[in-house]
């Protein structure tokens, strides 16, 4: 599909160096083919085409480290539960089976005030979709 954006691969080993990583702000993470565009998701109220997996924002650590955070929650090779998207991404065997974390992109904001624009972000998302994204447990 023509203009559909296109997302930092997760695992990408140049996130680092992305725009904004050293910020602190809000990021997406997202179901992505293999294009890095993101693959549609069915939700209550409509087709979410830009595949959102998980809306969440970093006011003390960069959005790099955050996004680390997220990674270690969900390599098999890590303890980590530092991070509420993987836990739920963890705790769902249909997920896992479903999307792999080579499937998933990325795509980072810098804000001024992070814990606002991701409330924002996340009531935007459930008022346009009639739900949270599959990995946020609140909002």
């Amino acid at each position: 599909m023509p203009g559909k954006k296109e997302y930092l691969p997760l695992l990408d080993e140049n996130l680092d160096k992305a725009p904004n990583a050293d910020k602190h702000g809000v990021y997406t993470i997202h179901w992505i083919a293999s294009n890095n565009k993101g693959k549609s998701i069915c939700r209550i109220a409509r087709k979410d085409d830009e595949g959102t997996l998980y809306i969440g924002e970093t006011h003390d650590q960069t959005l790099f480290e955050r996004i680390c955070d997220f990674r270690k929650a969900i390599d098999p090779n890590y303890k980590s539960e530092n991070h509420s998207g993987g836990k739920s991404y963890n705790a769902s065997e249909a997920l896992k089976a479903m999307i792999k974390p080579e499937e998933m992109g990325v795509e980072m904001f810098a804000a001024s005030d992070p814990e606002e624009t991701e409330t924002a972000m996340l009531a935007e998302y459930r008022n346009k979709f009639g739900e949270l994204t599959p990995l946020n447990s609140q909002g």
